[in-house]
């Protein structure tokens, strides 16, 4: 799944290489294995030299995409809900999201947010920078519905009663009523 929200200045595609390509660049969470099950992506920048990238996956699964950011300059990598917010024209200088494991993505591009779901709860990012998290929004799956000017909502399953709630998050400080 490719997102095309935000003005980007670079390319960006799902694609095998050789990792004696130069340019070549592991991106692995800390503790985990480099390269084993990593997804190739290459990335080419407005301004400057195309390079490749290996991207290593979370532990649980999850969300799968490339994505634009409220920087045009910057590109979301997301492999099996692993998040990495990577400067396309200096890919050295990347950020491993803090966000349990992504299940689902929503752009607000009216207020320049990226906002990420986990199984309980979500997370509105502005660039590199968390805004807000919501707390105990859920417990086990946030999946968004939509979103206007001023909320986002999205279904949260409670698997006590097996039930799916209903819930309407605030864009400007994560605050929610179900």
């Amino acid at each position: 799944m490719t997102e095309d929200r935000f003005l980007q200045d670079y390319q960006a595609t799902f694609e095998t290489y050789s990792s004696t390509e130069d340019r070549f660049i592991n991106f692995c969470a800390e503790g985990r294995t480099k390269g084993i099950d990593s997804v190739p992506v290459r990335v080419i920048p407005k301004n400057g030299p195309e390079w490749f990238g290996s991207f290593k996956g979370g532990k649980y699964g999850g969300v799968t995409g490339l994505f634009s950011t409220p920087s045009p300059l910057e590109l979301l990598v997301v492999v099996d809900g692993e998040g990495y917010w990577v400067n396309t024209e200096d890919p050295r200088d990347f950020t491993i999201l803090q966000v349990g494991w992504i299940r689902d993505i929503q752009h607000v591009v009216s207020h320049q947010l990226i906002v990420f779901a986990d199984s309980a709860d979500l997370y509105a990012h502005r660039s590199r920078k968390l805004l807000w998290r919501t707390n105990g929004l859920g417990i086990d799956g946030v999946r968004f519905v939509d979103h206007d000017d001023n909320s986002i909502y999205c279904e949260v399953f409670e698997p006590v009663g097996e039930e799916t709630l209903k819930a309407k998050v605030s864009l400007s400080n994560g605050a929610f009523t179900r």
